[in-house]
């Protein structure tokens, strides 16, 4: 996985610990998932690179049941949000 792609999964992750609509962010054992997750998925896509692509497909299934949303919230739909705020930054595969 190149570097950029893992600075984007801790990027995603850092915002749910700060965001204001959830309780208890992503743990490290929930960023480690995320990665394993998105290698897995491009793994069955036949690459054997990741792409940001991947990461926002599988996220929401990954983290939403890894955090603690404020009053009760929906977790895929916070991190469906999280997901279109958080830029990818000049990605290399």
């Amino acid at each position: 996985m190149s570097e950029s792609l893992q600075q984007y999964i801790l990027n995603l992750v850092r915002a749910s610990r700060t965001d204001e609509e959830i309780t208890l962010g992503v743990s490290p054992r929930g960023t480690v998932a995320l990665q394993r997750a998105t290698q897995a998925y491009a793994f069955l896509e036949n690459r054997d690179y990741a792409i940001p692509d991947d990461v926002k497909f599988v996220a929401p299934a990954v983290l939403s049941h890894r955090i603690i949303p404020a009053g009760g919230g929906n977790g895929k739909r916070i991190v469906q949000r999280l997901l279109s705020q958080i830029p990818v930054e000049s990605f290399d595969s």
